[in-house]
């Protein structure tokens, strides 16, 4: 596995969807989670706030990872859908966000405050979004880091992205998160689990993956 920037990513020209997660009725329909959030991540909340005061900018901070994933055989719509679902519900930090709220005493001090709201497993709905076809390496390239950039920002939800770059025999599955929700070690065990998930689902078998314990 290389870990390289995106602008430098190989990735063939083709057909570019964007696979959009989202949960009927929006956080209102999710529940309040009291597990706290770690020092870290309210830090880095905080710091992409002041980012879109200052600048008035929700997204462009760069602070995100992602993966490609590359299969060599036609792209099966129904399977990647099955996929990307499949694996939300398997990572609970995929239904999880959280919220600066902020609250002030009586005297005017502001006393910092964060609020968790996740959603269960089977909520997550996704979307198919068409942007085009591509037959410029470069601009599709740009086209992807771009909308990355801007749909990764910690916050809002989901602060994460699918993508795929189909061909006649090939595919590639493309996925960003902000750095609040995946690190290196868990990249690399999401390329295994996404090509299983996936040769499951288009073999309309059950996955050996393992249960997984969740990073809340």
């Amino acid at each position: 596995m290389e870990f390289i920037q995106i602008l430098d990513a190989d990735v063939r020209p083709g057909g570019l969807v964007e696979w959009v997660p989202s949960v009927p009725g929006g956080l209102g329909s999710w529940h309040r989670d009291p597990r706290p959030t770690s020092h870290n991540h309210e830090q880095h909340l905080r710091a992409a706030h002041e980012y879109r005061i200052r600048t008035q900018r929700a997204g462009g901070r760069e602070a995100w990872l992602g993966l490609t994933v590359e299969f060599d055989e036609p792209m099966s719509v129904p399977a990647v859908r099955a996929t990307i679902l499949a694996w939300i519900n398997r990572h609970e930090v995929l239904r999880t966000h959280v919220v600066l709220d902020d609250q002030r005493t009586d005297d005017g001090t502001e006393l910092p405050n964060t609020a968790r709201y996740t959603t269960d497993p089977g909520t997550v709905k996704l979307t198919m979004s068409r942007i085009g076809w591509y037959s410029d390496p470069s601009l599709l390239i740009e086209q992807i880091a771009g909308s990355f950039d801007r749909v990764t920002a910690p916050l809002h939800w989901p602060a994460y992205r699918f993508a795929t770059v189909a061909r006649a025999d090939s595919f590639t599955l493309l996925f960003a998160a902000d750095h609040s929700l995946v690190d290196g070690y868990s990249l690399v065990t999401a390329h295994h689990e996404l090509r299983a998930l996936y040769r499951s689902h288009r073999d309309r078998h059950g996955s050996d993956l393992p249960p997984t314990g969740s990073y809340l």
